[in-house]
């Protein structure tokens, strides 16, 4: 008995037509890619941004009437190359017409001011909407100074706050 075996190479395989295969006509096409970047801004203290919130805080003093207690403070904004901005300061929950109060024990008012600037001789922030010309992309600091005033009498002891709302219109 006889017993054949057949060997078959496996490898490659010679390919007769080009890759990809030819193709009887073509046709060509310009694809627009854009992007539009609306202007944009990030306050402070906001769940979105990520920046540190900013403060306005006299600290804790014994104070007797007839003084008047200056700090600076800050609040940190971050704006889009180009943005137009203009920051709005209400008056506080607590004011009476256009003067902010803080509110204490028992409902008792301290008078406060912000005023535009980091000097005693800033402009006061009045609620109407003031332009900023924030560096583009990077953090900046809206200087915000606070004048607490004790015209008379010895204020009642304990924590006296306020809330202010600050806008920024873009």
């Amino acid at each position: 008995m006889i017993r054949w075996a057949v060997a078959v190479p496996l490898g490659l395989v010679a390919w007769s037509q080009p890759w990809p295969p030819a193709r009887a006509a073509s046709s060509t096409e310009r694809l627009p890619v854009s992007a539009r970047i609306l202007p944009s801004c990030d306050i402070g203290g906001s769940a979105t941004g990520g920046l540190r919130r900013g403060t306005i805080d006299f600290g804790a003093r014994a104070m007797s009437g007839g003084e008047t207690v200056l700090i600076a403070g800050d609040l940190p904004i971050r704006c889009s190359e180009g943005a137009s901005v203009a920051v709005t300061l209400d008056n506080g929950r607590n004011a009476i017409g256009q003067q902010r109060n803080l509110r204490g024990p028992g409902g008792a008012l301290l008078a406060y001011d912000l005023l535009r600037g980091a000097g005693g001789d800033a402009p006061l922030w009045d609620d109407q909407p003031h332009p900023l010309a924030p560096e583009g992309g990077d953090e900046t600091s809206v200087r915000i100074a606070g004048r607490l005033i004790v015209s008379n009498g010895v204020p009642a002891d304990g924590v006296y706050t306020d809330t202010v709302l600050v806008r920024i219109d873009y």
